[in-house]
């Protein structure tokens, strides 16, 4: 009987996991991951009791040091002007990475979690999704399985797959990746657990009440990046007290009375200044992305692919130029709005994710 190491958040979709591997006969080890940012230990015990009434083995994890990793890039990215993806990050680096070499001490056979994604064969795929490959440069290795796109379009997070080892494919697990989120709600509830009163996961789970700027600032106290808005053609508008606060798109919050919307266009890390322009600015045509990571053999030439800029975007049709030293230029058929530095850009053929990388410029 195979072995899984389950993370379990207690909450309704790693509960749902546990349930739905059981049930196909696995014998499950539930693991909670616990860092020091965390407001309280509420979410530690309600995932202890779900073990605890599933029978299963229940460990909480000290993630401490692998946290402060997360953290300190999150907190750099931001004084650096880009618009980090802390959620990415910590798939490579903690989930699919240090979790995954605790399943190996541990003896497991798989690593699994509560996020809507699906695991398929090649083939599987290549059935379903065979009118998305309309370029023949790419090549794929049918030992390796496919990371599929959630069944639930609107909970789908294999956006965040791109930087996994494309070795560990094969180990990983997601049970609820087939269901849409309303049916997993049935099945914990009929199981006999009552989720009614608890909120979603918050997006960002060190980070407690989702003031960013606030938590960064108490990460690198005495920073100082105060500057000015000003407009695309370079004229001051008015002073900020720190460009941290921005994001790339952001229209909200500006506190100018400049008659029309405006938004953010660029973030000046190096002068300060935060370039505001109308939202015909923020539309770009192309961008340039580095440390790509594919979960295919390598691409070596140009090829067509659907392109995700951020976690909440659409996937659009797009030219995909692979480059050395894990670089990629995108060429959008329709130009983008809010390309912003420090996201993933992830390539996708159909419903499969085959890889991307963190976006320059």
């Amino acid at each position: 009987m195979s072995k899984v190491f389950l993370a379990l958040s207690g909450g309704v979709d790693s509960t749902a996991a546990a349930l739905l591997l059981k049930r196909q006969g696995y014998t499950v080890v539930g693991f909670f991951m616990q860092h020091p940012w965390q407001a309280k230990n509420d979410n530690a015990n309600e995932a202890e009791q779900i073990a605890l009434r599933l029978g299963i083995d229940f460990h909480r994890m000290d993630l401490a040091e692998a946290f402060q990793n997360i953290v300190d890039y999150f907190t750099d990215e931001y004084f650096q002007g880009r618009t980090p993806n802390p959620c990415a990050f910590c798939n490579k680096t903690v989930k699919f990475g240090v979790m995954f070499e605790e399943m190996n001490r541990r003896g497991c056979d798989f690593l699994a979690t509560g996020h809507y994604i699906r695991r398929r064969s090649h083939n599987d795929w290549l059935g379903d999704d065979s009118s998305s490959l309309d370029c023949f440069s790419l090549e794929f290795d049918p030992e390796f399985p496919a990371i599929c796109r959630g069944k639930d379009a609107g909970k789908d997070q294999s956006y965040i797959m791109f930087g996994v080892e494309r070795a560990k494919l094969s180990r990983l697990l997601f049970p609820v990746g087939d269901y849409e989120k309303s049916r997993i709600r049935e099945l914990v509830s009929e199981a006999g657990f009552d989720f009614s009163g608890k909120s979603e996961s918050q997006e960002i789970c060190f980070v407690p009440d989702q003031e960013h700027v606030s938590f960064i600032h108490r990460q690198r106290p005495g920073m100082n990046t105060a500057g000015n808005l000003v407009t695309t053609e370079g004229k001051v508008i008015v002073s900020h007290d720190g460009f941290e606060q921005f994001t790339i798109g952001q229209r909200k919050g500006m506190k100018i009375g400049l008659g029309d919307r405006r938004y953010v266009v660029r973030i000046d890390a190096k002068t300060h200044d935060v370039v505001i322009g109308c939202r015909e600015d923020l539309k770009r045509e192309e961008l340039t992305a580095s440390q790509t990571h594919w979960l295919i053999p390598t691409p070596k030439q140009p090829f067509r692919a659907q392109v995700k800029i951020r976690y909440r975007s659409p996937a659009t049709p797009a030219w995909v130029i692979p480059f050395e030293n894990h670089r990629m230029t995108i060429k959008f058929d329709e130009p983008r709005e809010a390309i912003a530095p420090g996201q993933v850009a992830a390539c996708y053929l159909g419903t499969r994710i085959i890889g991307g990388g963190w976006i320059d410029s």
